[in-house]
């Protein structure tokens, strides 16, 4: 917040951004889903840290261990809203993996892997990624349209696939949500979570 937890936010000079919005109900416009196994590949440059990501696709294996083999990350979460209204935190490094909603996936050599409790990778979903070290994520895998779920009275941890040739800014993308007006936005920067100032004048990434 590419939620609300808008998380949100930016990818921290990456081609992906999350954003934390604080939610509302948002209706978009029908839209007609993909072909089916439409390919494509996505390129995330991730630095060392946490990292904000918006999966534009899925992968073909959506294991964790099998998508996260051979790369320096040692923790991928993810937010599965439910009827609790999610708590913002402003460092991720707080880790509030504990609270009810969230899915976490430890490195196999990290202690806590013992409780990892995120078992698939998916496409059109945004992830907190801490990477060891700063590195090129080349995935492959399925375009599919998932509908965005806005939890209301909640941050929601949302990202979006926009043109990166024409990309709107964040104003322009809210502009027609009466029920996303005047609420906050936070991108990541720097391993924490940033209030957007200026929507009109901040473009919106992937």
């Amino acid at each position: 917040m590419n939620p609300t937890w808008a998380t949100r936010p930016s990818l921290h000079r990456s081609n992906t951004w999350l954003y934390l919005l604080l939610g509302a109900f948002f209706q978009f416009a029908p839209c007609q889903a993909p072909a089916a196994d439409l390919r494509r590949s996505q390129t995330i440059q991730l630095h060392k840290g946490w990292n904000a990501v918006f999966l534009e696709v899925e992968p073909l294996n959506t294991d964790p261990g099998a998508v996260f083999t051979n790369m320096p990350v040692d923790i991928v979460a993810s937010y599965f809203p439910n009827v609790t209204p999610v708590q913002f935190i402003r460092d991720p490094n707080e880790a509030p993996w504990k609270e009810p909603g969230w899915g976490v996936w430890y490195a196999p050599d990290r202690k806590e892997a013992i409780v990892t409790d995120l078992f698939a990778v998916q496409g059109n979903r945004a992830f907190l990624i801490k990477a060891r070290q700063a590195c090129t994520w080349q995935l492959q895998g399925k375009i599919q349209f998932k509908r965005v779920r806005w939890q209301p009275d909640s941050f929601n941890m949302v990202g979006f696939p926009v043109d990166p040739q024409s990309p709107p800014n964040m104003g322009t993308f809210f502009a027609g949500s009466s029920a996303h007006q005047g609420q906050r936005i936070y991108r990541l920067v720097g391993d924490q979570w940033t209030l957007v100032t200026n929507p009109g004048g901040t473009a919106l990434e992937s």
